[in-house]
């Protein structure tokens, strides 16, 4: 809602931690997972993180506009 671009650390499914520079853009529920989607500015691309993998989130102190081809919406777009 206010636009706060974060660092998040990440491991994924295989174990390997990342850090990535995000937009948090929308949380989805599928069953009993949590999923955060975010602009991912690393890969300049939507991710899905599993929330309960995200082992730290520490704000960049960046805020970040709305744009066109990077919004939640943009997302649904490519599903």
């Amino acid at each position: 809602h206010k636009r706060r671009q974060l660092n998040i650390s990440y491991v994924d499914l295989q174990g390997r931690e990342s850090n990535r520079i995000a937009r948090p853009l929308g949380l989805t529920v599928f069953d009993d997972v949590w999923l955060l989607t975010i602009w991912c500015e690393n890969r300049s691309d939507f991710r899905n993180l599993r929330v309960d993998n995200i082992s730290s989130v520490v704000g960049t102190g960046q805020y970040f506009r709305q744009e066109r081809g990077k919004l939640f919406e943009d997302y649904l777009r490519t599903i």
